[in-house]
């Protein structure tokens, strides 16, 4: 079975490969400010940091104060 020439398994590796290229565009940017000596919690690929207030499992006034107490004593932060 082929579709425009093309196999399914070389079809899979092309989706593969661009998958891999769409993460990595998309994550080229996380630990920029670590660098710049500013602390960031990890975020998630789609989401941030406020998945879970996104989702609405979390009310967002308990996920900044838990942001608050995470991130207490540092200087500067990036949320």
């Amino acid at each position: 079975m082929s579709f425009f020439g093309l196999d399914l398994s070389t079809w899979l590796l092309v989706l593969l490969g661009l998958s891999v290229l769409a993460y990595l565009y998309l994550t080229r940017n996380y630990g920029i400010w670590e660098k710049k000596g500013v602390f960031s919690l990890p975020p998630s690929l789609l989401f941030g940091n406020n998945g879970p207030v996104l989702m609405g499992k979390v009310h967002h006034m308990d996920h900044q104060t838990d942001f608050y107490r995470k991130l207490e004593g540092k200087k500067y932060v990036l949320l």
